[in-house]
């Protein structure tokens, strides 16, 4: 073969090879990396001689400067996992507002007496406040009176621009509300992911599959009316939180069987050496809401619809003794997706 032909050939074949790392990096995939955490309410944490209820300001934002350790480790955690999207539960903030209290003497026509995020002892502000490596877009609203004495809420924080942000009830209105403690309002963000894909992530703090007043079932359909209603075609769905419901209970089947959503954290164990033991724990024994159950449950997850563009590539518990460190009386769940698009 003569040296034209050579040269014509090698050529031929760099054209190839480069037009197929073209190919290649057009559809690299992209990720997304999912935490969900229950933050128990500065609850992890007393005040010496005093009952929560008989917590004034004074004692609070005493127990916001000794939660400083807590809320490095969450923050230290969320810069390492690079997280992009975090749902967090159980997000505390105490009753009365100084920030609500200010804005109400100059105008109470515009104020909310049921404010939340404004404190300074807001517990996502002050893990905000420790992040280094990113910043938050975030939306947050709270259910309920935890302890008598703190605002307890959901919130949804995201690396992506929101689009829309709303928060409902899920439990019934009837029932009281802010004043009852089982009542639960879920957050909801709805993210640019991409130039041709939103994502809605919702944020869920949900109740017992037995509860009498609040039945996870009911909860949980209400929830799905929610999700059919701002669902479009080209939406993602994302369902992050503590669901009170045990893996393989009837509530899991529930959320998994007939509403085909994939358990992440399933499907992100399911081979090799991390083989997942489907009641590997999420929370406590003893933990508020368990105790005398006889052990550690998996209720904790993050769930994508059965016909995400998504593939799970992996998923792990965080914030655990071997990880970061405990912060709750609930572990945290970290997800990582992949996507083509």
């Amino acid at each position: 073969m003569n040296q034209n032909k050579i040269n014509c050939l090698i050529s031929f074949l760099f054209l190839f090879v480069t037009d197929g790392l073209a190919e290649q990096k057009i559809f690299e995939t992209s990720e997304l990396r999912i935490l969900t955490l229950n933050l128990h309410t500065y609850q992890e944490l007393s005040t010496l001689g005093k009952k929560e209820s008989q917590l004034n300001r004074n004692d609070a934002l005493q127990r916001v400067v000794d939660y400083a350790p807590i809320f490095n480790t969450i923050a230290k955690g969320i810069d390492e996992l690079e997280a992009d999207i975090i749902c967090l539960q159980e997000v505390g903030e105490w009753r009365e507002s100084t920030e609500s209290r200010k804005s109400s003497n100059i105008n109470s026509s515009k104020t909310n007496s049921n404010s939340f995020g404004f404190d300074s002892t807001n517990a996502v502000k002050q893990i905000l406040a420790r992040t280094k490596n990113t910043q938050y877009f975030y939306h947050m609203d709270w259910s309920h009176y935890g302890w008598e004495v703190w605002k307890e809420g959901t919130a949804v924080l995201s690396t992506y621009p929101i689009l829309e942000k709303e928060s409902r009830y899920i439990s019934n209105v009837d029932n009281g509300t802010y004043k009852f403690w089982q009542s639960r309002k879920v957050t909801r963000v709805k993210v640019q992911y991409s130039d041709t894909k939103n994502i809605n992530v919702f944020s869920v703090h949900s109740g017992w599959w037995d509860s009498e007043k609040e039945p996870f079932q009911s909860q949980f359909k209400r929830l799905m009316e929610w999700v059919d209603e701002v669902e479009s075609k080209d939406d993602e769905v994302i369902l992050c939180g503590d669901f009170n419901q045990p893996s393989n209970s009837k509530g899991y089947k529930q959320i998994t069987n007939e509403y085909n959503f994939i358990d992440t954290y399933l499907s992100g164990n399911s081979t090799g050496e991390n083989s997942l033991r489907m009641t590997d724990p999420t929370v406590n024994i003893d933990a508020d809401g368990w105790k005398g159950s006889h052990r550690a449950e998996r209720i904790d997850y993050i769930f994508i619809d059965t016909n995400s563009d998504f593939s799970v590539k992996g998923s792990e518990r965080v914030f655990t003794n071997k990880k970061f460190g405990i912060v709750s009386d609930h572990v945290g769940v970290f997800t990582l997706l992949t996507t083509t698009d």
